[in-house]
């Protein structure tokens, strides 16, 4: 559907705009219509359930909250980019196409923690979330970490996949040699702040997101664009507050787990013995 609205239709920008509205709403429709034909939702009588709904809207406020402030700070990130030229512009921009290569793998990984982490909690399976914290982390960072050295190894050619100027793929270059070296620090992330989300501490997550990938990075970037004013300074804020999320979301989960899981893993341990 994209491709009618963008490809046999020359509306240009306004095209890929109506494109993406019109595909989302068609699939949520489609996908709606079939959950409620296979589980026969329409015969059920509806009725709200009040500390249900204002569980959902705390989860769902937060979530909000967190992605528009994310979203908010990202426009600041591009401003400080746009400071650099086209050049540094188009680099950034082939950057993020084939930073998905790494992003998308990382974003499963904590998606399916939340899920994993959110049945287990309800189950009280607790010894399975703690297990599952090493094993998802080690896992999601082993695979991030090879994918990105495959990348550095052929970094040109990755990048000429998305853009033909050789200046924009020098500048490319830059920015990945200094973040891709890093990008397990933000498998780490997603899969622990996954693990903090299926807790539903979404409040938590939502701080520690706003306050090291929002706030931090601003100032960093306000800080080193005008220090330092380097292609190299702006990619390298991105590592240092993966970092620094990382671990606030490593001492978070420590005293969730302590405060929430200990007790309860001891005594699952006890039983089976």
């Amino acid at each position: 559907m994209d491709a009618v609205f963008i490809v046999l239709l020359p509306w240009g920008v306004a095209g890929a705009g109506l494109a993406t509205v019109v595909s989302q709403s068609f699939t949520a429709i489609v996908l709606t219509a079939y959950l409620f034909r296979r589980e026969k939702l329409q015969k059920e009588r509806w009725t709200v359930e009040p500390m249900l709904l204002l569980t959902i809207l705390r989860v769902g406020f937060s979530l909000g909250i967190q992605s528009m402030v994310l979203t908010l700070s990202n426009i600041f990130v591009q401003r400080v980019i746009n400071g650099f030229g086209e050049n540094a512009i188009a680099a950034f921009t082939v950057y993020f196409k084939a930073e998905n290569l790494l992003y998308l793998p990382i974003v499963a990984f904590g998606q399916a923690m939340v899920t994993f982490t959110g049945q287990n909690m309800g189950a009280g399976k607790y010894d399975r979330i703690r297990k599952s914290a090493f094993s998802c982390n080690l896992l999601a960072a082993a695979i991030t970490a090879g994918v990105a050295a495959v990348v550095l190894c052929f970094g040109k050619e990755v990048l000429g996949l998305f853009c033909s100027d050789e200046d924009v793929i020098a500048e490319g270059l830059k920015i990945i040699h200094i973040s891709f070296p890093f990008y397990f620090l933000y498998a780490l992330q997603e899969v622990t702040g996954g693990i903090i989300r299926g807790m539903g501490r979404t409040v938590q997550s939502m701080a520690v997101i706003i306050g090291t990938l929002c706030v931090t990075r601003v100032i960093l970037l306000e800080i080193l664009a005008g220090w330092i004013h380097t292609i190299e300074a702006v990619a390298a804020v991105y590592p240092i507050t993966w970092g620094l999320a990382v671990l606030a979301f490593v001492i978070c989960y420590f005293y969730l787990k302590k405060r929430e899981l200990g007790d309860d893993i001891e005594e699952n341990q006890e039983i089976s013995e």
